[in-house]
C-alpha cells in the first residue's frame, strides 16, 4: 500500500474509488480498496474491486477476495482463493486460521484441523489452538481437543470457544472443571452469533450444553443462514440480548436430557415467529413414552422402555432384554442380557438405565437391518440402511464399505422404498411421522418376517449430512433430498408468516 494513502480521513473508500477510475490499471490500489469495503460490510463491492484489479495476482488482492467470499458464505470457493493467496505469500495465522475455518464449514475436519495446527505456533491470540480444539472434537478426539483447548486459555483465559470445548468434554471425567468452564463461557451471555451472506434468512437455534442437540451445520448452514445460537440451560428469567429472527429451530432432540424452558424461552417462542420443533412435542418422544405415543398404529411394534435405578430390577420387560445406560448414544453402553443372573449384575452398576425387551429382527439370510427414514414436515425420506451381521447395527461398524452387495441394496432402498420395504410398512413409517408430528425428526427401525416395523427409536436428534468417501457417493442424492425439502420448509414457514 502506498504510505500516502494511509490516513485519507473518513471518504478513504471513495478516494481509492477515484484513483482506480482514474487509472484502472494503476498497482497497489486495489487490495487496501478492497480491504477498506470489507472493513465496512460491503462484501459484494469489494469482491467486485479484487476480482477486476490490474494486480489480481498480488497477495494482498486475493487475500481480500479470499475475504468476501467468505463474507458471503461462499466457502467453496473462499477455501481456493485461500489456498492461492497462501501461495502467493499471503502469510500470518489469521489467514491460515480463515483457511482453516473455510474447510470446517465444509465438513473438510482432517483438512481444517492441519491448517489450524499449522498456524497455532504462529497464533499468540490462540485462536488457532481453540478452533483446533473445537474441531477435534467434532472429530471425535477427544484426548487432542481437550490439549488444544487448554494450551489455547494458556494463551488467552478468556476464549470462549476454548471453554466451551472444555465444558462439554469434561462433563464426565471433570464434573467440576467442566462447571467452571461453563460458568466462564455462558456468564455474560448465552448467545452465539454467526453471521451469515447479507440477507440470508435469520435463525434463531435452541441447544444446550448437554449432548441433547442436533448439530444444524449441514441443515443451516452459514453459506445460506445467519445463525443466532441460544443455549437455553443457562438461560435465566433476565431477557437475553437476542438478534432480530425470522425463525426460531429447535435443535435440542433428545428429550430425556431436555433442560427446563425458563421464563425467557417461553417469552420468545410465543413472540409470533414461526417455531420448528416445538419443545413440548419433541418432549413427548423420549425413549421411556415413545410406545405410548405411537400406541395403535397398524403393522408397527414399539417394545417399551423402562427407566431403573442402579440395582433395581424389572424383570416385567422379558429376556432377552436390552439395557443402556441414561444418557449415552451410538450404542455405547448398549448390551443384550439373556439371563436373570446377567440382568440383574448390569442393573446393579452405577447409573441409571434403560430396559427394554429383545425382539431378534435377524433377516433369513442371517443378517441384521436397521433402516433410517428422516421425517421434514412430517413426509418421511430415505436416509441409509445399515446391513451387518450383528443385532447392534451402526452403519459405520457394519462392514457396509467392504461389501458390494450390501451397498447395491442400500442403494435400492435410498432409490424405492416402497419396493424394498413394501406398501404397507411405509405406511406405518408415514402414521409414525405423523403421530410424532415434529418438523424434523427421524426412525431408525427393521422390517420383521411378518413384514410389521419394529421400531427401535424416533425422535429429533438424528443427524444428516453429506458422503465425502468415494465409497458411499450413492448416497448423496437422497442427502440432498432431505437438506432441500428442509431448506424448502424454512422458507415456507418465514414467507407464510410474512405474508
Amino acid at each position: 500500500m502506498n504510505p500516502a494513502l494511509a490516513d485519507c480521513g473518513p471518504d478513504l473508500i471513495g478516494f481509492y474509488r477515484d484513483l482506480l477510475a482514474a487509472d484502472p490499471g494503476q498497482q497497489g490500489i486495489a487490495a487496501p480498496c478492497a480491504a477498506a469495503l470489507l472493513d465496512a460490510g460491503e462484501p459484494e463491492a469489494a469482491l467486485a474491486v479484487a476480482e477486476a484489479a490490474a494486480d489480481a495476482d498480488d497477495p494482498g488482492v486475493l487475500l481480500a477476495r479470499a475475504r468476501a467470499l467468505r463474507m458471503l458464505g461462499r466457502f467453496e470457493p473462499a477455501t481456493e482463493a485461500f489456498a492461492t493467496a497462501i501461495a502467493h505469500g499471503a502469510t500470518g495465522a489469521p489467514v491460515l486460521v480463515a483457511l482453516g475455518n473455510c474447510l470446517a464449514e465444509l465438513g473438510r475436519l482432517e483438512e481444517a484441523a492441519a491448517w489450524f495446527d499449522r498456524a497455532a505456533p504462529g497464533d499468540p491470540s490462540g485462536r488457532a489452538l481453540a478452533n483446533l480444539g473445537s474441531t477435534r472434537a467434532r472429530l471425535g478426539q477427544t484426548i487432542e481437543a481437550i490439549a488444544a483447548a487448554r494450551a489455547a486459555l494458556c494463551r488467552d483465559p478468556g476464549l470462549i470457544d476454548a471453554h466451551r470445548t472444555l465444558a462439554v468434554l469434561l462433563a464426565a471425567s471433570e464434573p467440576d472443571a467442566a462447571a467452571l468452564h461453563r460458568e466462564t463461557a455462558f456468564r455474560h451471555n448465552p448467545v452465539f452469533l454467526h453471521p451469515g451472506p447479507p440477507d440470508a434468512p435469520r435463525v434463531l437455534v435452541l441447544t444446550c450444553v448437554a449432548e441433547a442437540s442436533l448439530p444444524t451445520e449441514h441443515l443451516l448452514p452459514h453459506g445460506r443462514y445467519a445463525l443466532a445460537e441460544w443455549f437455553i440451560d443457562h438461560a435465566n428469567d433476565t431477557e437475553p440480548d437476542l438478534p432480530p429472527h425470522d425463525l426460531i429451530f429447535n435443535a435440542i432432540g433428545e428429550a430425556d436430557l431436555m433442560p427446563p424452558l425458563g421464563e425467557a424461552v417461553h417469552r420468545a417462542l410465543a413472540a409470533g415467529r414461526p417455531v420448528l420443533n416445538r419443545p413440548e412435542a419433541v418432549a413427548r418422544t423420549g425413549r421411556t413414552a415413545l410406545a405410548a405415543l405411537l400406541n395403535g398404529i397398524e403393522r408397527t411394534v414399539v417394545p417399551p422402555v423402562l427407566r431403573i435405578a442402579a440395582g433395581e430390577v424389572a424383570v416385567s420387560t422379558g429376556l432377552p432384554a436390552l439395557i443402556r445406560p441414561v444418557g449415552t448414544h451410538g450404542g455405547k453402553g448398549l448390551r443384550c442380557v439373556r439371563t436373570a443372573g446377567e440382568l440383574e449384575d448390569a442393573a446393579g452398576e452405577q447409573g441409571e438405565k434403560y430396559l427394554s425387551r429383545f425382539i431378534d429382527y435377524r433377516s433369513a439370510d442371517g443378517y441384521y437391518r436397521k433402516y433410517r427414514m428422516i421425517f421434514v414436515d412430517r413426509v418421511a425420506y430415505p436416509y441409509h440402511l445399515a446391513i451387518g451381521p450383528h443385532w447392534m447395527v451402526h452403519y459405520w461398524t457394519a462392514g457396509m464399505d467392504l461389501d458390494p452387495v450390501r451397498r447395491a441394496e442400500e442403494a435400492r432402498f435410498l432409490d424405492d422404498p416402497v419396493a424394498a420395504i413394501g406398501d404397507a410398512a411405509l405406511e406405518a413409517i408415514g402414521a409414525i411421522g405423523r403421530r410424532l408430528d415434529l418438523d424434523y425428526a427421524g426412525i431408525d427401525f427393521s422390517i420383521l418376517p411378518d413384514g410389521r416395523v419394529l421400531v427401535f427409536e424416533a425422535n429429533a436428534a438424528m443427524l444428516v449430512h453429506p458422503e465425502r468417501e468415494p465409497v458411499f457417493a450413492y448416497r448423496n442424492p437422497a442427502v440432498h433430498r432431505i437438506l432441500d425439502a428442509f431448506a424448502d420448509m424454512l422458507m415456507q414457514r418465514m414467507q407464510a408468516t410474512s405474508g
